[in-house]
């Protein structure tokens, strides 16, 4: 847990940086670039076994709360992974946000008691055997 937030405060501290006016346009773009090396770095520890049985693990907790409609879209492998539905690193853009408000609201990728267990199959299959290495190469 504490590597997973190591590296959420660091990418989140790399983007603080990038939005202050006074660096020079040099500056932001290699303060960018090591982002993403940072994240791409990053993303195969974060979607690691531990860190999927941990998601799981959660999600049983949340859904025994009548109060709570969870929802997750990391199985929409062609809407996390399109680059244009993101206004920086991390976070969504207003269309995309929007996508996404439109999807909860039709009940669509709600995770249940009766589909969550699916939902986890499919995203450590997804994520256990992704090909990283591909991502640097051209």
């Amino acid at each position: 847990r504490v590597m997973a937030h190591l590296h959420e405060t660091a990418v989140c501290v790399i983007g603080v940086a990038l939005l202050l006016s006074n660096l020079s346009r040099s500056l932001r773009v290699s303060l960018a670039l090591l982002c993403l090396l940072f994240l791409l770095y990053c993303l195969p520890k974060l979607r690691s076994r531990p860190y999927l049985d941990a998601e799981q693990s959660a999600i049983e907790h949340l859904l025994t709360y009548d109060n709570i409609h969870l929802f997750s879209f990391f199985n929409c492998h062609g809407f996390i992974f399109n680059y244009d539905n993101y206004r920086d690193i991390w976070h969504y853009s207003e269309d995309a946000n929007i996508q996404i408000l439109r999807w909860m609201a039709a009940g669509e990728y709600r995770l249940t008691k009766d589909n969550y267990l699916e939902y986890c199959r499919r995203e450590r299959e997804f994520f256990t055997t992704y090909d990283y290495d591909s991502l640097f190469t051209a």
